[in-house]
């Protein structure tokens, strides 16, 4: 299984030639007909067949692939395997009726055709991009044809158009660099349409294996995160890029928070000191509450950050090293900012489903303590904070505006919850800003 998954992550970056070379190599001539029967045929024959007039606009099951390939790429790489079988028996001397994936192949040239008898096929075309279609119709004419060299040329990571592994991580394996390509791909999908629950899975296992990696020390995951956080890949990292992060709270939560962990791992060497300089954090907490639709997915996704062990390490702008708890970010930046921003909204119009959610929200941050907002709460040098330079400036900046941002926020929550105090959730909300909460719960923020 792990041999057949490398040579699927090395045919995504390879000409359809050298794939079949390598098959060639790998697998011996007497094995082959015998291997593409029990691996390869179920995969080609599924969604072939025809279905009845009734369950012509009906989605049956999803694509099945070849792993690691997922079901995003599944008609390129059932062009690579119409490729990898047929290819051989494209020759002058072979005839028709002694090429035994033939009819495979004009099964999809039928399928690719409007006037063609329904196929669950039909389902899964309208999923892929034209330029996907129009790859699996050049291979297919090719084969029939006899011209396979017409194509051998042709890469499949290009036409699914996804990053490319930089040159600077020439450690990355085929597998390892096929992974990156694929989460790459899914993140930047994402923000145009929802993924699936097994892309969210995939996805989620990707960030938590990556992190771990990361943890562990290894070089090569390390530069493929920097890679796709930060540096080349197309959604130019979390932080760049505040709204990827809500578009995947409202699909899955824990999924959002593991992205944003996983970017939060990289060593110091890494990490630009904006990330934990005023702006970006700022910009998290108010792009989660822009989506005033999915607010228990974005308060969802704070809970999950607040709850994190994970640091974050960087130089602050005066060459500080200096290591920080990400919950303390989100504590005193992101939070603030984001029940800031719907306050205003609260003053502004009358939105009582926001009112309602920020009352109860804000209310259950008191109570566990994750939400500091009177000043004798707050230690004078947090525990969750580590630099070698405690008298550095931009340490001492980043402690007041930290405090700033909490201040603000008691103003705003103050003054917007006297609209509502007919409620009993405005009320209880006033009432802990005035006098304090219920001390329940661990604290918020522990070394």
């Amino acid at each position: 299984m792990a041999e057949a998954q490398r040579f699927w992550a090395a045919a995504y970056f390879a000409p359809l030639h050298v794939t079949l070379g390598q098959w060639h190599e790998a697998c011996a001539a007497p094995q082959r007909f015998v291997q593409v029967w029990r691996a390869w045929w179920p995969v080609l024959a599924d969604g072939t067949q025809a279905l009845p007039a009734e369950a012509a606009v009906a989605r049956t099951a999803r694509p099945r692939c070849v792993p690691p390939w997922g079901e995003e790429a599944w008609l390129v790489q059932r062009a690579v395997l119409l490729y990898l079988c047929h290819a051989p028996y494209c020759k002058p001397d072979v005839p028709v009726y002694a090429q035994p994936f033939r009819p495979l192949v004009e099964t999809y040239a039928a399928g690719l055709s409007p006037n063609d008898a329904p196929r669950a096929m039909h389902a899964w075309l309208s999923l892929s991009t034209p330029r996907e279609r129009a790859f699996l119709q050049a291979v297919v004419r090719a084969l029939l044809a006899g011209r396979c060299s017409d194509v051998s040329d042709l890469v499949p990571c290009d036409v699914c158009a996804t990053w490319a592994v930089p040159t600077y991580v020439p450690r990355a394996t085929p597998l390892a660099a096929f992974e990156a390509s694929r989460a790459a791909g899914l993140l930047e999908h994402s923000e145009s349409r929802p993924l699936y629950l097994v892309r969210q899975a995939w996805l989620q296992q990707y960030w938590r294996r990556m992190r771990h990696d990361m943890h562990a020390g290894l070089a090569e995951s390390i530069e493929l995160m920097a890679g796709l956080a930060i540096r080349e890949a197309p959604m130019h990292g979390v932080h760049m890029r505040p709204a990827l992060v809500v578009s995947l709270a409202q699909q899955h939560a824990g999924l959002a928070a593991e992205w944003v962990l996983c970017t939060c791992c990289l060593p110091p060497t890494h990490v630009p000191p904006a990330w934990v300089q005023r702006g970006l954090w700022e910009q998290l907490g108010e792009a989660f509450a822009q989506a005033t639709s999915h607010l228990r997915a974005a308060g969802d996704v704070l809970v999950l950050l607040l709850e994190s062990s994970e640091r974050v390490s960087t130089h602050l702008e005066d060459g500080t090293t200096v290591e920080l708890r990400l919950a303390w970010l989100v504590q005193r930046v992101c939070v603030p900012r984001f029940l800031a921003a719907l306050a205003t909204v609260m003053e502004s119009a009358c939105r009582e489903d926001v009112a309602e959610f920020v009352c109860t929200w804000t209310l259950r941050l008191m109570h566990k303590l994750y939400l500091p907002l009177h000043r004798d709460a707050r230690p004078k040098e947090p525990e969750d904070v580590h630099s070698a330079d405690a008298n550095s400036a931009a340490l001492t900046a980043l402690y007041a505006h930290a405090d700033d941002e909490l201040d603000m926020l008691d103003a705003v929550l103050r003054s917007a919850t006297l609209r509502y105090a007919r409620h009993a959730w405005a009320a209880a909300l006033y009432q802990a800003l005035t006098h304090g909460p219920r001390q329940v719960g661990p604290r918020a923020v522990e070394k």
